[in-house]
């Protein structure tokens, strides 16, 4: 017996009561509320039927509902793993619902929310919304449904983006960003680390310093310059305290970095 249909059994007993799936009562009540009640008599076999299509009914309506999840963030981010191993962060506001079949993983989405999908090649990962869908394997990335022209940043891997499963679509890697915007597909500027408020980390490999310090300060809602231009960086830093970002490039490329 298959672990499913055990627990169907083990619902459906632990749930019983004598005359709930009387199958008499049930139809009687059918064709009393069609006028056809006075003379009627149900056949054993009829009745045996009308009782074991309540169960499946039952049973249909129990499966089915049990295997989606609902997540959501209230007034500060929430991090959650899923039942796959897929670790997800929904920032303020935004909600989640997740579907987990043995042939594909589907999801639900209200707001931004960032994804580090689990690798499982024999289960895609779906997301769908009324203008997009989006189908994965294993990878990182953020997607922006807070208003009417959902975005997708790619942080790691291969991302399948498009206003409808059978519509064309867009492969977006490492560092690629687009957006629908009135049914329209279109390729966006990305930024350096569009999931740091998620994942809080600046990761820079050999990038541009003067586009790292614009990407920091825009998080920090500050301006920062440096006194040195066209100069590279590396490294990681966290997202905690601006002075200490500052402090660290400074160490590190040797020059003087000014925060207003």
């Amino acid at each position: 017996m298959t672990e499913i249909k055990e627990k169907e059994l083990k619902w459906v007993a632990f749930h019983y009561k004598k005359g709930a799936l009387d199958g008499h009562k049930a139809s009687r009540a059918f064709f009393t509320q069609r006028g056809m009640g006075r003379g009627f008599r149900l056949i054993p076999w009829a009745a045996s039927a009308a009782a074991a299509i309540a169960i499946v009914l039952f049973l249909v309506t129990f499966v089915h509902e049990e295997k989606w999840i609902d997540y959501m963030a209230d007034s500060s981010m929430e991090n959650v793993t899923l039942p796959d191993g897929t670790e997800v962060v929904l920032s303020p506001g935004s909600s989640i619902s997740i579907y987990e079949g043995k042939m594909v993983r589907k999801a639900r989405m209200e707001g931004k929310v960032y994804f580090k999908v689990f690798r499982d090649e024999s289960r895609p990962f779906e997301i769908t919304g009324d203008e997009y869908y989006i189908r994965v394997l294993g990878t990182m990335f953020t997607v922006d449904a807070g208003d009417d022209t959902p975005e997708v940043y790619v942080d790691n891997g291969k991302v399948l983006f498009a206003s409808a499963p059978d519509a064309d679509n867009m492969i977006l890697t490492a560092g690629m960003a687009a957006r629908i915007a009135e049914g329209q597909l279109e390729q966006i500027d990305c930024l350096l680390n569009p999931s740091v408020w998620a994942t809080g980390e600046f990761v820079y490999d050999n990038a541009s310093l003067d586009k790292a310090l614009e990407e920091i300060g825009d998080y920090f809602k500050v301006h920062m310059s440096a006194s040195e231009s066209g100069r590279r960086i590396s490294g990681k830093f966290t997202a905690d305290n601006i002075n200490d970002i500052a402090a660290a490039i400074e160490a590190a490329l040797d020059i003087e970095v000014t925060v207003e």
